[in-house]
């Protein structure tokens, strides 16, 4: 399923989303510990998640969508939201974020900026963030064209 940036036709059902985000300026991480000597560069990224709670994809995704500059930050993917823009977003349900990232990441022009970024508590990802050439790369793993590797345990 793929929508532009609104969450007004997602399901509420459990599952797997990707944010394509663009971010136009540099984006200092220097509020994360683990990142603080770190810094994303301008460019296109997208971030995938899991929504198995109370709501779902719909939830979930309308919650970053939702997320602007000056709400306290939570998760990692929330200091890219704050300042950059969500150009797409894309949802698997009830699919698995770690398949389909392994799937995207399989393309030679897709690179992971920081590893760690957005997959603390996945020990299978170098990370859930990469750097993407453009949105449709993300939607084709998904269509079957590079959809692969191993998920994360439950």
């Amino acid at each position: 399923m793929r929508t532009g940036g609104d969450s007004g036709n997602i399901p509420a059902s459990p599952g797997a989303y990707a944010l394509v985000l663009r971010l136009r300026a540099s984006l200092p991480l220097s509020d994360i510990r683990r990142f603080r000597d770190c810094t994303l560069p301008p460019g296109l990224y997208a971030y995938f998640g899991s929504a198995k709670g109370a709501g779902g994809l719909a939830a979930r995704v309308g919650r970053h969508v939702r997320l602007r500059a000056g709400r306290r930050p939570h998760w990692h993917i929330d200091r890219l939201l704050a300042r950059g823009e969500v150009v797409g977003v894309v949802v698997w349900p009830e699919g698995d974020e770690c398949t389909w990232r392994a799937g995207v990441q399989a393309d030679r022009r897709v690179s992971v900026p920081l590893p760690g970024f957005g997959s603390s508590d996945c020990r299978a990802c170098p990370a859930h963030l990469l750097t993407v050439p453009d949105a449709a790369v993300v939607a084709d793993a998904l269509e079957g064209r590079g959809v692969g590797g191993t998920g994360c345990a439950a």
